[in-house]
């Protein structure tokens, strides 16, 4: 699994995968019918491609300022980010 003297931590063994999280995504109309209460609104959405070699862990830097962009929104407008 590792050479003579490495070791797997939560540090080093998912460079690439971190980050992961569960959604649970539907209408607004939806989650009334369940009685449930939203917790937030998706208002917009940005994918940007990085050379993940040289840029790692830059994607959500170049992807942020567009999304909010296209939600008319500041980072000021964020209550919790």
């Amino acid at each position: 699994m590792t050479e003579n003297h490495g070791s797997v931590t939560a540090a080093n063994s998912t460079p690439l995968t971190d980050g992961a999280a569960a959604v649970i995504m539907m209408t607004e109309s939806r989650a009334k019918e369940l009685g449930l209460r939203p917790l937030g609104y998706l208002r917009s959405y940005a994918f940007t491609a990085i050379d993940v070699w040289q840029d790692m862990l830059l994607g959500p830097a170049w992807s942020t300022p567009l999304a909010l962009e296209r939600a008319g929104l500041t980072m000021a407008d964020l209550t919790l980010f």
